[in-house]
């Protein structure tokens, strides 16, 4: 018996072009912008805190993780403006981020630099996902207290526009077809906080 062999051909596994895109530029791209995100946030907020302390005559220390100012000098509505100023820095990077990544994934445009750049403003948003769980150790929660409400009242309420935010950036991403690449930058950027608040931070500021 002679065996003949099959003309038919098997069929060839293909990878995708999206694959090929996440992995030669979009994963690239999302490790770096979204690896160096939590320490530019971190930065960011205390800034805020620093300068509106520095603003209404305070005494500041600059930490890595955090802003030592005296209160003395401040009464009650500008101590709040004070703690206020660390959150409305988050408020401008998540807005910032919305409409900048609106304008980066409009039409057929590919995500470069300036997609992934308004990624990690938005990522500004978790902030307010711990805020709940936090008690009263927040800025949100320390503000609601200095107002007369219950310390929950803006954890609570700021937490559905910051839903909103990751939603719509969840969205987008999905639309053009880069959560892998988001979801990849998401733990660089978790391995970026642990890089700073354990390493880089300690060594190049001072300790709260």
């Amino acid at each position: 018996m002679i065996a003949q062999r099959s003309s038919r051909r098997k069929p060839q596994f293909r990878v995708p072009e999206y694959w090929d895109l996440a992995l030669k530029r979009q994963l690239f791209i999302a490790c770096i912008v979204l690896g160096c995100y939590f320490p530019i946030e971190i930065i960011s907020h205390e800034t805020g805190h620093y300068l509106a302390a520095k603003f209404f005559g305070a005494g500041a220390d600059f930490t890595y993780s955090a802003v030592i100012f005296d209160t003395e000098p401040l009464t009650t509505k500008t101590h709040c403006l004070v703690v206020a100023a660390g959150p409305l820095v988050n408020v401008a990077l998540v807005l910032t981020g919305v409409l900048a990544l609106r304008f980066a994934s409009q039409g057929d445009r590919k995500p470069g630099w300036g997609y992934w750049i308004a990624s990690a403003c938005v990522l500004a948003a978790l902030r307010w996902f711990k805020g709940p769980m936090a008690g009263q150790r927040t800025d949100e929660a320390q503000i609601a207290s200095m107002l007369g409400m219950p310390h929950y009242v803006i954890p609570y309420a700021i937490l559905i526009p910051a839903a909103f935010a990751v939603t719509y950036l969840i969205t987008v991403h999905h639309r053009k077809r880069t959560l892998v690449p988001l979801g990849v930058g998401f733990l660089c950027a978790l391995v970026g906080a642990f890089l700073w608040l354990v390493l880089i931070g300690p060594v190049l500021l001072p300790k709260p």
